[in-house]
């Protein structure tokens, strides 16, 4: 062989081993490198808030002067304004600077504005002001933020984490909605909405006035109490499984007690739905729908029953994408709790919530627990509901 080219293929053959050893020095790297995160990354995906880590999430709309409202008019600048506050398994807060990431989107929908969604990093506030648009009657204002916090629990405040060891993963999710006035002032969001601003007085029968709003932070929502007046001890609903806004005064509170993933399921939403960020929030208000009052007292006096509370009890289902669903009748019972008023609680009646299908057929939804403070029922229609005194 010619000794230019014998030299040549020397050089050629050394070349592919130096390649061919490189090449098996970087797949070891490669599986050293998996063999340590992968146990890392697998801790961060299986841990969640059922390790009593929480991420607490506050989503409030204020007007011109730095007041939190609940309902505003088409043409008001609104200011959203959210603030959350990660915490530990014992409640106590988590400083920012024990987070190794913390990243969740803010998503805006139906203001006048285009929708939003901007992702935020390493910060847990973030404030946006918009403008309420003229359509805003037909299509509720929407904040809804969607992500997560990934800390070490059993760290201190003030002390270095060991990521390595104990990083979990919180999640965060939650949603606000704005009612909007119609010209005259009566909220328009949707004909079974009635208005979530009535008197706080209770009175079933007032149409003026506004509410005493207790809103929703985190999941609790349904489960915000209003002041239990006059008349004896209040019943006491407890908790709700589903977050949203609560801003009635004739119940005491409201929850909803079947569990999340059940309404979720009711409501139409499947488990690739829930894993794809869609979820289930309530809204619920004293009403002021005239028409659906009047109604509902003809179908309650035609059984023999009296009136004593109307208010909105409406769930809803939210996509990632902003997508609002207004569930009208669910395919399984929820099963959801009122707290009633001490006036009512200690009256010495027996209660059922009698709502109307949307096709005007009556649903009477009986007591079936035992406490005369509270009233406990199994629903399938959702809208609009009287609370009448049994004969």
């Amino acid at each position: 062989m010619d000794e230019t080219v014998f030299s040549g293929y020397l050089i050629g053959k050394e070349e592919i081993k130096m390649e061919l050893k490189s090449f098996i020095k970087k797949a070891l790297m490669t599986v050293l490198t998996l063999a340590v995160c992968i146990p890392v990354i697998l801790k961060v995906a299986s841990a969640n808030a059922s390790e009593g880590a929480r991420v607490d999430v506050s989503i409030r709309f204020l007007d011109t002067s730095g007041n939190e409202i609940t309902s505003a008019k088409p043409g008001d600048q609104v200011t959203v304004e959210v603030k959350m506050t990660p915490r530990y398994p014992d409640g106590t807060p988590v400083n920012f600077d024990n987070i190794e990431r913390f990243e969740w989107d803010f998503m805006s929908f139906n203001f006048a504005e285009e929708d939003m969604d901007i992702l935020i990093e390493g910060s847990g506030q973030f404030s946006r002001t918009f403008t309420v648009a003229s359509d805003g009657t037909e299509s509720p204002p929407t904040i809804q933020v969607f992500g997560q916090g990934f800390y070490d629990i059993n760290s201190v405040s003030g002390n270095t984490p060991d990521y390595e060891a104990d990083i979990y993963m919180v999640p965060i999710d939650d949603a606000n909605f704005l009612s909007v006035e119609s010209a005259s002032g009566g909220d328009s969001n949707d004909d079974s909405n009635g208005d979530c601003n009535s008197d706080p007085s209770g009175d079933p029968d007032s149409s003026n006035g506004s509410s005493n709003p207790a809103p929703a932070t985190g999941g609790g929502g349904g489960g915000a109490a209003a002041p239990a007046g006059n008349g004896g001890a209040a019943g006491n609903a407890g908790a709700s499984t589903v977050g949203g806004i609560y801003t009635a005064t004739s119940m005491n509170n409201v929850a909803v007690t079947s569990p999340l993933a059940t309404v979720a399921a009711a409501a139409g939403l499947s488990e690739a739905d829930v894993a794809a960020g869609a979820n289930v929030r309530t809204y619920i208000c004293d009403s002021r729908d005239r028409e659906m009052k009047d109604a509902l007292k003809a179908v309650a006096e035609t059984g023999g029953r009296s009136v004593v509370a109307y208010l909105n009890v409406d769930l809803y289902t939210i996509t990632k994408a902003g997508v609002i669903t207004n569930v009208r009748n669910t395919a399984a019972p929820v099963t959801i709790t009122f707290g009633l008023p001490g006036s009512l609680a200690n009256a010495g009646h027996s209660y059922s919530i009698l709502c109307l299908n949307p096709d005007g057929t009556p649903a009477l939804f009986e007591d079936i627990d035992t406490n005369n403070a509270t009233i406990t029922i199994n629903a399938t229609a959702f809208g609009t509901y009287a609370v009448v005194i049994n004969p």
